[in-house]
């Protein structure tokens, strides 16, 4: 191999985003943020382990003399932070087995827990809700499951109840970050999960910063909704070749994520809305500019507007109002058949109100 000097500042990686406007942006990392995500969830793991060590020995729960090997099952793609760093990489460090699935499927995910032993899984909600609402997960052993994780979405607050109750020794847990964090931002498990399951966590201790403002830059104090900003050595450098979207976006350090949230007096986040024009379906974002400009393209389309609607298993879905040009007619299918051939099958709305 070549003697190259590689500095901590040097550039890593290049993984594409569409998440704060709907146009895809080669998000840049350098060496040092993405080891230090990687530090940080090593350390996390290990203080996970020790202290769940600690309770067990404190109820008198003698540990088990042949553990099952750590392994994750990777259901998501590599070309997401989640699976590239929180999944993939970290597994490199703490020596964990990786079972890797072509494509989502609720059954053939059940039967690889069991078949591979899987100990954790981390995914979209949407992913782990299939997977406890599978008419025959009973007739699986998934006992060597010890959490089910999320990211990229919500998780509504009757998922997070329904996995606690169908598997105890599985607490669910769910992470807030974004591809400008390197997916570091905040963590809620465990009791602190059910006891706010409709929250996202605590900053991550001791390298993220987080602060809401309003809209004159201000921070806001407990309680107040205004923007949520991340200041974090995990950090992208900037946008690739977008000089003026990066100054835009990172602000003396802080990242403008363009959520809307607040902090609870525990020092708990909420995120209540967007200020940007997305819908997170599954954990993939559609951007609903992209979609209208698609759809009045349509001769007979006058107007247009997509928006997202809540949905159990997805999160939120994407919906479309349509109004026609007098004298003439549109169909719901012929909408979607529309978007389909110029979009990704994903951004097809799934519902669509004619008038």
């Amino acid at each position: 191999m070549p003697d190259n000097e590689v500095d901590e500042l040097d550039d890593a990686v290049i993984l594409y985003t569409s998440g704060t406007t709907g146009h895809p942006k080669g998000a840049v990392s350098t060496h040092l943020a993405v080891a230090t995500v990687m530090q940080t969830w090593t350390l996390m793991t290990v203080a996970g382990i020790t202290v769940q060590a600690q309770l067990n020995a404190a109820e008198g729960v003698e540990p088990d003399p042949n553990p099952p090997q750590p392994a994750t099952l990777i259901s998501v793609p590599l070309f997401h932070v989640t699976g590239c760093n929180a999944l993939f990489l970290i597994s490199i460090i703490v020596a964990r087995k990786i079972v890797l699935m072509h494509k989502w499927d609720p059954t053939r995910a059940l039967e690889l827990v069991q078949e591979e032993r899987v100990t954790s899984f981390t995914g979209v909600p949407t992913m782990s809700w299939e997977m406890v609402n599978h008419p025959d997960v009973d007739n699986y052993d998934l006992s060597t499951l010890t959490s089910f994780g999320a990211g990229g979405a919500a998780r509504p607050p009757e998922q997070v109840k329904k996995l606690a109750s169908k598997f105890p020794e599985a607490p669910p847990n769910v992470g807030y970050g974004l591809t400008e964090t390197n997916a570091l931002g905040a963590i809620n498990g465990g009791a602190n999960y059910q006891l706010k399951p409709g929250s996202t966590g605590r900053p991550t201790p001791p390298i993220v910063e987080m602060k809401v403002i309003d809209e004159d830059g201000n921070e806001l104090p407990t309680g107040e909704r205004g923007e949520i900003l991340i200041k974090s050595a995990t950090n992208i450098r900037g946008y690739w070749n977008q000089p003026e979207k990066t100054a835009q976006d990172f602000v003396n350090g802080w990242f403008h994520t363009g959520d809307i949230g607040l902090f609870d007096e525990d020092g708990f986040l909420w995120i209540v809305d967007r200020l940007k024009e997305i819908v997170i379906r599954g954990g993939e974002n559609i951007s609903v500019t992209e979609v209208e400009q698609t759809i009045h393209e349509h001769p007979n389309v006058m107007e247009v507007a997509c928006y997202g609607v809540p949905d159990e298993r997805l999160g939120e879905a994407l919906a479309a109002s349509v109004m026609v040009v007098p004298g003439t007619d549109i169909s719901e299918q012929e909408v979607k058949d529309h978007v389909r051939e110029h979009l990704a099958s994903f951004k097809v709305p799934a519902y669509v109100e004619v008038q």
